[in-house]
Parts: structure tokens; sequence; C-alpha cells
């Protein structure tokens, strides 16, 4: 599949989840990864699961994807390979009846991570997929047999916890077909209150000031959800649109950086007025639909030194991103904003950069 000259430069990483496995193939270019294929399939391993151990045909399932997966780890070299097991692994009393043909199959080991490590690991994936800045981040991974919760700043996990609580076992312990959806649902509700009245009472003052950040599968089915039925400003906090305008502070002239800042957002402000009245009315909507206790959506920013001079960070409502121009009108906006503040300029002749993640 690859050429043999290009094998030395590859190196690959497995995720056997609860809910699904993930393969990715990547090339090393001057210390940075490459994704040159990415693989998902799901396997549900922790699905069926009785008395703590994993059903027959979650492990047949699990294994005939793991066989197909390796067949494309062949022809990398095994010290650039990477292999680690999550929550079912992690839980189940029989999963030697799976790790130990997976390995023969693999020619590699299975490293089974603990729920700090797998919450870490999460945490540091998505600092490399951000952009290195000196905010706060608090990263929740909804998993299929766990849930895990990150909290520090850019590539410094600081807090890290895991819960037993997955999208596959919620499911199958109170969505399994024995009651009404609607009573099943309320059951899978109070578990998982349960379950993370102590993370919230612990991590109040951890995650104070945060950006929040959801990753997996689950949260973007959710959004898909929510977006379908007309809540999209609800992922405010999760589809975040990142703008950076570089600034400096101008020769002799010291620059007032609150004062800056305000003047900044008025121009956000202004962009966002029009749909101010359709989010709160979707907001109410939704938060009698859920009775979850969603502060309203708006647009925040800071203004923040750094090694280049100044930049400028704002996220706004994903409500707002259902127009194409928005993004046109925030830049044009902000440029206009420091073209008329004397102390401060652009850096450089490019125009604000807009970074948008999930």
């Amino acid at each position: 599949m690859y050429g043999r000259s290009s094998v030395d430069g590859l190196a690959a990483a497995l995720d056997l989840g609860s809910n699904s496995f993930h393969l990715i193939i990547a090339r090393v270019d001057r210390g940075e990864l490459v994704a040159l294929e990415r693989l998902k399939e799901k396997v549900q391993l922790g699905r069926g699961s009785t008395n703590g151990a994993m059903s027959a045909a979650a492990v047949q399932r699990g294994l005939d994807c793991v066989a197909r997966f390796a067949q494309r780890l062949r022809s990398i070299p095994l010290d650039r390979i990477s292999i680690v097991g999550t929550a079912a692994l992690r839980e189940a009393v029989n999963r030697d009846s799976f790790l130990e043909p997976a390995q023969r199959l693999l020619r590699h080991p299975i490293r089974v991570l603990t729920g700090e490590e797998e919450a870490e690991l999460i945490f540091l994936g998505v600092s490399h997929a951000l952009a290195a800045n000196d905010s706060r981040r608090l990263v929740i991974d909804i998993g299929g047999g766990s849930t895990e919760f990150c909290v520090g700043g850019s590539f410094d996990p600081q807090h890290s916890t895991s819960v037993d609580l997955g999208c596959v076992t919620l499911t199958d312990r109170c969505l399994n077909g024995d009651v009404s959806l609607a009573t099943g649902y309320a059951e899978a509700r109070r578990d998982a209150r349960a379950l993370l009245a102590p993370i919230v009472a612990a991590w109040k003052s951890r995650a104070r000031d945060a950006i929040v950040i959801g990753t997996s599968g689950t949260i973007e089915s959710v959004r898909s959800v929510l977006v379908a039925n007309g809540f999209a400003f609800v992922m405010s906090g999760m589809l975040t649109v990142f703008l950076y305008a570089r600034l400096w502070r101008r020769a002799g002239v010291m620059t007032d950086v609150q004062f800056a800042e305000s003047r900044l957002m008025n121009a956000v402000e202004a962009v966002y007025e029009p749909y101010r009245e359709r989010v709160e009315q979707q907001h109410a909507a939704f938060q009698r639909l859920v009775d979850l206790p969603v502060p309203p959506p708006k647009p925040v920013g800071r203004l923040r030194f750094t090694s280049e001079g100044l930049e400028f960070l704002v996220r706004y409502p994903a409500e707002m991103k259902q127009a194409t121009t928005t993004d046109d009108r925030v830049v044009s906006a902000l440029r206009e904003a420091i073209e008329h503040e004397p102390r401060l300029s652009l850096a450089g002749s490019g125009a604000p950069k807009l970074q948008s993640t999930v």
C-alpha cells in the first residue's frame, strides 16, 4: 500500500474504544504528524456486557475488526505503532479473551489505559488540534463506556478523571426495551446526574473560566439532533469560532487593553444584535424542553499580550453561523474598529485569521 522508501516515515495509532475502533496512519514530516489514512468501525465492544463480562458476540466483532485493521499495519515498523484500549477493556473481567488473540493478530502489545491516562491523552489530542494560547480548557469526552474530564492550559493537563458513564453502557442499562422510551430516558437521566454530581461539586473551581470543549461521536450526534431541531445556538461553547486579530502597541504609545477590548467587543455585538431576539427565544424554548440551567449564549472576547504583540480571541453563538456571511461581517467590523482606534493596528498586511473548531 505504501512504497518501500516511505515506510520508515510512517506511524500509526489504534484506539480500541468501547463503542468504536479508530485507526490513524500518519507520516512524520519535520517532527509533525500528517494524517494519511483514518479508519473507524462501530464495534460496540461494551454492548451486551453482563456481570462485568463482555459478550462472546462483542468479542468476536472486536476481533473481526482487529483482523482487518492488522492488514493495514503490516508495513509499519512496530516501534512506530501505538495501540490502546479504553473503558470496555479496562472494566471487563474477561478482557484477556479479547486481548490475547487481538495481540497475536496485531503482533503488538495492547496497552489498557487508566481513566486518568485516557482523559489526559484526549486533552493533549485536542491541544494539538487547536491553536496554542493561554486559555484554560475543560475537555469532556463522552465515550461508549466512560466519560473523561480534563482541565488545564494548552498542552498542560492539570486535573483529570473518568466516570463510568458511556453511551453504550447507559443505553444497555436504561434503554434496553424492557420499559417505555420515556421511562428509560428518565432513568438514564437520573443515573447520569447521580454519577456526575461528585464531578460537578469537585470541579466547579477547577474549571472556572475555562473554555469547554466536547469531543467524540456522541457530541457530534447531540449537535446534529440539536441543529436539526433549531437549537444550533446551544453549541456556542463547543462549536467555537476563534478569530485572531494580531495587534501591536505603536511606538511610544501604551495601549489601554481594557478599552481596546471593549471597542472590539462593541463591533462584534453590533453584528450579533440582529440575531439576539431569535437566539434568546430559542434559548427559552430549549430550557423548557430539557430543564437544564443553560446560560444564554452571547459573544465573548479577550485581548491578551503575546510574544508577537496583542491577540484578540472572540467566539460567538453558533446560531450566527447559519448566515454564511457572518464571519466576513465580524472580520470587517473588527478591521473597522481597529482602524478607528489610533493606538492599535493590524499586524502585517493580512486579514484577521479565522479558525473554526469542534
